[in-house]
């Protein structure tokens, strides 16, 4: 029985310490997240961003990697799957519950790292999770545009590069 509570205790201990449980860190006043709202949970996504090569508008004979959509696992601090990531771009909980979000503000971020993003969120699911979410901050985010060549003969093209980020979850106060 003593071992049963000692376990269960280094776990609660252990809970404390873990992501949905710890604040943002400082960051550039764009991408911050206003007065009003407070830090619900944090996620880690895992997956890919989907690139297409296509011509750039206006530009006679210049092209470029254009990001498509990402796909990719949403997943508890544990690395159980709780959710996705997908076009829109859309987080969509297993509990039913979805939001968008609209891109705000971007911020450099860390040399290797995409940038910090700042997204203003909307329902679009049911009830759960995230149907109270407001923004979500993307944070540590790894990837980059697919080293393949893009030009008139790749126009069309699809490519994909694995991708991982933070997303910090938000909810009014």
């Amino acid at each position: 029985m003593a071992r049963v509570v000692v376990l269960l205790s280094l776990w609660i201990a252990g809970c404390a310490g873990m992501p949905e449980n710890m604040r943002a860190p400082a960051l550039p006043k764009n991408v911050s997240v206003p007065a009003g709202h407070r830090h619900a949970m944090t996620m880690k996504a895992a997956g890919s961003l989907n690139y297409e090569c296509r011509l750039h508008p206006g530009m006679s004979g210049a092209y470029g990697w254009v990001l498509d959509s990402p796909d990719a696992t949403l997943m508890h601090w544990s690395g159980f799957g709780v959710g996705r990531y997908y076009a829109g771009p859309t987080w969509a909980h297993r509990d039913g519950s979805r939001v968008t979000g609209k891109l705000v503000a971007a911020s450099p971020a860390r040399p290797g790292e995409l940038p910090i993003h700042l997204y203003r969120a909307a329902p679009a699911g049911d009830k759960g999770e995230f149907s109270d979410v407001s923004y979500i901050q993307r944070l540590n985010a790894k990837g980059a545009e697919p080293p393949a060549r893009c030009d008139a003969a790749a126009v069309g093209r699809g490519r994909s590069v694995e991708f991982s980020a933070d997303f910090l979850f938000y909810k009014p106060r």
